[in-house]
């Protein structure tokens, strides 16, 4: 098996409007689901969290996610000259000047969370808030190691506002001096300079050590985090990293509780904290499963990974003894259960004792539909909503503006609009979140019954059939059956296609020169996570052939994948938040592979091309699938399926 890279009492006056809504949510008081209210400093004891009064305290919130620290997905900004913030940032300093893009990113700041927005997570029956920011909002960059002349003016607002709404506050290093990752959120895309020059490192203990100092007394503090995600140095430097800024915070503050951000793969490289020396520690870690790793999109694959985080993850935290926070998390997708597997995920943290804080809070979407707009490839795919990122969105389309060209006027009025527009609240999630009662358990998916023969192996025209498997390796005869003039039920084992060789069941042509292949993957019965079906290019029959396909997996999202050499591993990318039926085309021209999808129905939408040399001039086209299940074949239904050679 392999991984893959890899919104809550309803407010006591139901609402229509969402500013009678605001009106009626208490501005300070218990929390909605009756919860704890901010209860003094937040230690711990064990594995608890506990409050000024030595209780048990369950924490439990959300992201604040592009207010201190910008990503562009979630502004629904779609221009690639604009990936970042550092770029948002440069183009108004270049078309303005250094004082208006200061303004104009204060004025951002000012709009994009106002009260209104904690006001709503109040009515979500959350406690607390964690709060994303870049260091450029405390460390004047033109000075380093200075402070800002207004350094502490939004993280002192954002702390104050949770104060008033009774909400914890986690202060996330979002984006560190030099960028800890490649990521866009480290503040500037694929400019991981971080862990080369320790300057930036002695630059974030700095920061640290000022916001130590400050807020040391501050009892609304949960816990810092220092770094987010990172994910671009060593194990080893992120425990040396980590190292320096705990001493630079304890220097100043031994109350508060900080957080080592795990690596994606765990957090075990730090060891126990108490042979660093290390007290008032926090292990956290983020969670998409569905999305990144941890099981398919699903509710049945949601249930494995909420039962399966005992054993994985409670175990090391039993034997660390230390609390646990769920920093990011959500299950996005609807088909995986959507606000009820929100709730769920929440009800299963807190059972284990764990913080949690879902990403994110509010997310920009075009046209201001139920969907999440651009982040990933399919969103609004087919005409139809697959998935949420967010608790709020805009209810209405935005104003458009290009930040290349647009006015000054213009760019300052779109940024003025974030804080009066109307918002879409997702009901479904709070609603989940504000009953009393838990949703009902998931009961594990049934074992499908073993199917180990096909019950056909007809013949669609001149289309040939053969199970492919390295050699030595068995792999039960699959067939089809034909459904009308241009479709066919394939019946397929095999173990995988992926490595260095594959097994599965290839129903094919050999076509020469210039092509286009495209069919209608209908559904696909659910044998294993990893099982799929799609069309394929390869080189020859061989196991090992070099290969190019794209294929829907058991949780309907799709793989695009690629071994360009024969018996080379094989590469892949994925397209998140698709669903069955599906429609997959591929284009030769020449050495050239043009891939495209599309909902059952509407435009094609142009994935990628990709440069294949080691294909011939004769390639085998077709469509397989496979089962990657040993003990039973998979059913997969193909229709139109449309070859043209030119």
């Amino acid at each position: 098996m392999r991984s893959k890279i890899v919104w809550v009492l309803v407010a006591v006056i139901s609402c229509v409007f969402l500013s009678s809504c605001q009106e009626s949510m208490q501005s300070k008081g218990p929390n909605p689901l009756g919860g704890p209210s901010v209860n003094g400093f937040i230690t711990s004891s064990g594995k608890d969290f506990v409050g000024a009064d030595g209780q048990k305290v369950i924490l439990k919130g959300i992201n604040l996610g592009s207010w201190l620290n910008q990503e562009m997905w979630m502004m629904d900004v779609k221009d690639p000259d604009i990936p970042d913030q550092y770029t948002f940032e440069k183009v108004l300093k270049d078309r303005f000047g250094e004082s208006e893009r200061q303004r104009l990113m204060d004025l951002y700041r000012a709009n994009w969370i106002t009260e209104r927005d904690y006001k709503i997570v109040k009515s979500f029956g959350f406690n607390m808030v964690r709060l994303p920011f870049h260091y450029n909002i405390i460390e004047n960059d033109a000075r380093p190691m200075t402070l800002r002349k207004d350094a502490w003016k939004w993280l002192d607002h954002a702390i104050a506002l949770a104060e008033k709404y009774d909400m914890y506050v986690v202060l996330d290093l979002h984006s560190a001096v030099g960028c800890q990752s490649d990521f866009d959120h480290s503040g500037r895309k694929n400019w991981n300079k971080f862990w080369d020059d320790k300057k930036y490192w002695k630059r974030t203990a700095w920061v640290w050590e000022q916001i130590a100092k400050r807020y040391k007394d501050n009892e609304i503090i949960a816990m810092y985090q220092p770094i987010n995600e990172p994910w671009g140095g060593t194990f080893e430097q992120q425990v040396e990293v980590f190292d320096d800024i705990y001493h630079a915070i304890r220097k100043h503050d031994t109350k508060h509780l900080v957080s080592p951000s795990a690596h994606w793969s765990g957090f075990g490289h730090y060891g126990d904290p108490k042979d660093h020396g290390w007290d008032g520690i926090v292990m956290s870690q983020n969670f998409y499963p569905g999305l990144f790793g941890g099981g398919p999109a699903i509710p049945e694959g949601h249930r494995a990974f909420l039962e399966n985080l005992e054993p994985n993850i409670q175990s090391q935290i039993d034997k660390l003894n230390v609390p646990f926070m769920v920093t990011e998390f959500n299950v996005v997708f609807n088909k995986a259960g959507g606000g009820e597997m929100m709730r769920r995920h929440y009800d299963r943290y807190e059972e284990l004792g764990w913080a949690a804080t879902a990403w994110s809070y509010k997310v920009l979407t075009s046209p201001g539909m139920s969907n999440t707009g651009g982040w990933w490839f399919v969103t609004q795919y087919g005409g139809k909503s697959t998935g949420r990122w967010w608790a709020v969105t805009n209810k209405n389309p935005r104003m458009k503006i290009d930040l290349n060209t647009s006015s000054k006027e213009d760019i300052e009025a779109y940024i003025k609009e974030l804080g009066t527009m109307e918002l879409r609240i997702n009901e479904e999630f709070r609603n989940a979140m504000v009953k009393k009662e838990s949703p009902a358990k998931i009961l594990p998916k049934g074992q499908l019954p073993p199917l180990g023969k096909a019950p056909a192996q007809e013949k669609l025209g001149d289309w040939t059939a053969t199970d492919i498997a390295p050699e030595g390796t068995e792999i039960w005869e699959g067939g089809e059956v034909v459904v009308g003039d241009d479709g066919l039920d394939i019946y397929a084992g095999g173990n995988d296609v992926w490595g260095t060789a594959d097994s599965f069941r290839f129903v094919w042509k050999k076509v020469k020169g210039d092509f286009e292949f495209e069919i209608l993957v209908k559904s696909m019965e659910f044998t294993e996570v990893y099982a799929k079906t799609g069309i394929m290019i390869r080189n020859s029959l061989d196991a090992d052939s070099s290969t190019v396909f794209m294929a829907p997996i058991g949780d309907g999202t799709v793989e695009i994948a690629w071994r360009l050499k024969d018996g080379a591993e094989m590469a892949d990318k994925m397209i998140m938040g698709t669903d069955f039926p599906v429609r997959l085309k591929m284009v030769r021209k020449g050495d050239i592979i043009e891939r495209y999808f599309a909902a059952e129905t509407g435009d094609w939408f142009v994935y990628d091309s990709i440069d294949y040399p080691e294909l011939g001039d004769e390639a085998y086209v077709g469509m397989f699938a496979c089962s990657h299940n040993v003990g039973r074949l998979t059913m997969t239904e193909h229709r139109d399926i449309k070859l043209k050679v030119k």
